[in-house]
């Protein structure tokens, strides 16, 4: 990657806003943020119980917009789809027919793993992030990119290609559009059809196409949240259970509910006599069924209905107050989007008028609704529109990288290794979990293989059971990966905070996986006598390897030559550190 790509997004991330009202400033910049260290962490002045007003970045001037994905985002103008980088500007040139792009399926024109799914002709192909053709339009159906693999489709065979558009497991398996959700790679597993007869059959594959879980005669979710959901209506009944990747069953619900659905979040959701509530792994009930309607969980928040009025739900079971809003959408990058509906009778007549918002996790408007429609949030992103063209608005500014992390922030985006769920709160502390999960995603980057490979490739096999508290498919990799360990006594603290000699560790493991050697001098520290021994040699290390295009190094200090080693880690500074170990060697190049 060339510098100039680094010195141009400085300026084209989260610059050159335009704000739609005033909006209310961050403390100024510190020392820190002109020199190679990490700045004490901002307070912001904002009131939490005030909506804030939105900042309109790129001028609303699209017939349609998508969300970014990677750093880019498909947009609509003239009838054409082309794409734009985070200032508005073309990086690729509108060339594909967009007329009917606001009815195109979920996948499209979204990158995933530097892959964009795009349609010409009635077909399917792939694009490279310049633009390129890297798969022709070939298919008649294809899904993005998930673990190194897309599936394509021609007829009703199913197959998948790698990102060169080589055939790595044949077109054999059967595709019916109206039985296939989701034949994506999912934990190392993809499910797959296969036709007995009259009869379909439904198991998993691995990536060598060899099956994991054979068909059999029942129907089974695709994996989510490290277990497959199964109907099993073989016995008269219809009765639900769970399975492992191993094909073992593990939560045997029987016939106690009427519906079940997959595990999100670490929750599923259930429905018994058109009621809907949710239960954990271990089967227990966090909210019985009481509901009308429910979501699934998103970024930590369930949402359901009471009578007319939504809810918001925990993961322990507590409700928010009740929303009154005509519709909430899932949770994405931090905030929901929310609309309301008002009428009045003005002229003689009566007037419905729709506008959208965007609520916090405890239910407070973030953005008061005024917007025609709106999307969720995508890398600090919303596509929203208004006067009948789409444009993006960021989020509040808390929830925006400081300034002094914008430009390496982005940059981290444009390289793809922002993980879901991470693309928003910068400032808040990372958890153990989420930095073992950035790990392992910076990991799979670096080296551009699937994380289960490399796994395969290491010959270290990821133990379902290594701690008490989690099975995050992330933590247990990281952790089979030598990347983390745990607290002791069969814990892995997933929620607790990550402190910058803890980040020191896991960024110099990731960095003996990659091959990124120390190119220049280790870093001396005032505070060396406050790191732990089992840190220091790790904080030599990342403080000695650079990243190649902007010359800082991984980690460096906090400031009047001190380490912080018991300080603790925001994302911002997690997805920086992760940015300049990826660019440390010439496979982040």
């Amino acid at each position: 990657m060339k510098k100039w790509i680094a010195a141009a997004l400085a300026l084209l991330v989260f610059g050159g806003f335009v704000p739609l009202a005033p909006v209310l400033a961050a403390n100024g910049p510190t020392a820190g943020e002109t020199g190679n260290g990490e700045p004490p962490k901002q307070t912001d002045n904002a009131a939490p119980d005030t909506p804030a007003n939105p900042v309109m970045v790129i001028a609303p001037q699209f017939s349609y917009a998508f969300p970014f994905s990677e750093g880019l985002a498909a947009v609509v103008i003239d009838d054409k789809i082309g794409f734009i980088d985070r200032s508005g500007a073309f990086v690729i040139e509108p060339a594909f027919d967009g007329r009917q792009a606001s009815a195109m399926e979920s996948g499209l024109y979204v990158f995933r793993e530097g892959r964009a799914l795009f349609r010409q002709n009635g077909k399917y192909g792939f694009l490279d992030k310049k633009g390129n053709i890297a798969v022709e339009a070939a298919y008649d159906r294809a899904f993005p990119f998930s673990e190194g693999l897309a599936a394509v489709v021609r007829g009703d065979r199913l197959g998948y290609i790698d990102r060169n558009g080589n055939v790595v497991i044949p077109l054999r398996y059967h595709y019916d559009p109206r039985e296939t959700e989701n034949p994506s790679f999912q934990n190392g597993l993809a499910k797959v059809a296969v036709k007995s007869g009259n009869a379909v059959l439904y198991g998993f594959i691995d990536k060598d196409g060899r099956e994991a879980i054979p068909p059999q005669d029942w129907y089974v979710e695709p994996f989510s949240d490290g277990l497959a959901l199964v109907r099993d209506s073989s016995g008269g009944r219809i009765s639900w259970f769970f399975i492992d990747p191993s094909g073992e069953k593990k939560l045997l619900l029987d016939t106690r509910y009427d519906r079940v659905y997959s595990f999100y979040s670490g929750l599923a959701r259930v429905e018994k006599d058109g009621k809907i509530g949710y239960i954990d792994k271990n089967g227990r009930e966090i909210v019985p069924p009481r509901y009308t309607y429910a979501l699934n969980f998103s970024e930590g928040r369930g949402l359901a209905k009471i009578g007319s009025d939504y809810v918001l739900v925990d993961k322990s079971g507590r409700e928010s107050d009740r929303l009154s809003y005509s519709y909430i959408e899932k949770f994405s990058g931090g905030l929901a989007m929310a609309e309301k509906v008002t009428l009045d009778f003005s002229g003689g007549s009566l007037n419905r008028e729709r506008k959208t918002g965007y609520i916090d996790p405890s239910g407070r408007e973030a953005i008061a609704p005024q917007f025609e429609r709106g999307q969720g949030f995508s890398e600090g992103l919303a596509a929203v529109r208004i006067g009948g063209l789409w444009g993006y608005i960021a989020k509040p500014d808390l929830e925006l990288p400081s300034a002094w992390a914008r430009a390496e922030v982005a940059e981290a985006a444009y390289l793809g290794l922002i993980p879901d769920g991470m693309d928003a709160d910068y400032r808040k502390t990372v958890t153990r979990a989420e930095f073992a999960k950035l790990a392992v995603h910076l990991l799979a980057a670096a080296l551009d293989k699937p994380i289960g490979q490399i796994v395969k490739e290491r010959g270290v096999s990821v133990k379902p059971d290594a701690f008490r508290d989690t099975r995050d498919e992330a933590v247990l990799a990281a952790h089979a990966l030598g990347i983390v360990s745990g607290r002791g006594g069969g814990l892995f603290d997933p929620d607790g905070a990550v402190n910058r000699q803890e980040a020191a560790l896991m960024l110099a493991n990731v960095a003996r996986l990659i091959g990124a050697e120390p190119d220049g001098q280790a870093a001396g520290f005032t505070d060396a006598a406050d790191i732990a021994p089992w840190a220091m040699e790790a904080v030599r290390t990342v403080s000695a390897i650079r990243d190649r295009v902007r010359d800082v190094p991984v980690l460096a200090g906090v400031g009047q030559g001190r380490f912080g080693p018991g300080e603790t880690f925001e994302r911002q500074q997690a997805l920086i550190s992760a940015k300049r170990l990826f660019r440390a060697q010439p496979a982040g190049e």
